[in-house]
C-alpha cells in the first residue's frame, strides 16, 4: 500500500473513532474504538500488516516526540514545579523505579553470555561449520533461529550460499 493511501486509512480510523467518542459522550473513548478497529482490521486481514509502517506515521512520531517534550517543558514554570514538588518527586521516583526494574529484569532474562563482546560472526561461522552447540544451554529452536537469520542476511546481501544438510542445525 502506498504512503498516501495508508495515511488516509489511519486518519479515517481516527476520525471515525473520534466521532464515536463524541456520539457516546466518551463512554467509548476514541483510543478504545481505534484500538478495536485496528485489532479487528489486522486480525481479519482488512488492513495490510504494513499499514502503520507504510503510512510514515512512525517516523513522524519519532520526530514529533522531541518537539512535544520540549513544548511541555516550556509550558511548566518553575513556580508550578515548586508548588507541585511532591508530584514531581513521585514522578522522578517512578521513572527511577521502572529503570531499576528493567535493569534487574534484563539481567535475569535473555541470551546473555559471559564471553564479553559481540560474537555473532563466530557463532554464524561455527553454526555453518556444523557445530550445533554454540554454548551450553542453547536450545535447538534458538539455534535454528540464528541459522535462519544468517540465511536471510546472506541472501539479502547477494551472497549465494546454499546450506547443505550438515550445515543445518537439528530443529526440534
Amino acid at each position: 500500500m502506498n504512503s498516501a493511501r495508508a495515511f488516509a486509512v489511519v486518519m479515517a480510523v481516527w476520525t471515525v473513532s473520534d466521532l464515536v467518542a463524541q456520539k457516546t459522550d466518551s463512554k467509548l473513548s476514541s483510543l478504545f474504538v481505534a484500538s478495536v478497529t485496528f485489532f479487528t482490521g489486522f486480525l481479519t486481514g482488512i488492513f495490510p500488516a504494513d499499514l502503520l509502517a507504510s503510512s510514515s506515521l512512525l517516523a513522524l512520531g519519532g520526530v514529533a516526540v522531541g518537539f512535544i517534550i520540549v513544548h511541555l517543558g516550556t509550558i511548566i514554570s518553575l513556580a508550578d514545579v515548586a508548588r507541585q514538588w511532591r508530584t514531581f518527586l513521585v514522578g522522578v521516583a517512578v521513572v527511577i523505579g521502572i529503570g531499576v526494574f528493567l535493569w534487574v529484569a534484563g539481567g535475569t532474562r535473555g541470551d546473555h553470555r559471559d564471553r564479553g563482546g559481540d560474537h555473532a560472526e563466530d557463532d554464524h561461522r561455527r553454526l555453518l561449520d556444523g557445530d550445533d552447540h554454540l554454548c551450553r544451554g542453547d536450545r535447538p529452536d534458538r539455534l535454528h533461529d540464528r541459522w535462519l537469520s544468517h540465511q536471510i542476511a546472506t541472501r539479502s546481501s547477494g551472497a549465494s550460499h546454499r546450506a547443505s544438510p550438515s550445515e543445518t542445525p537439528n530443529a526440534v
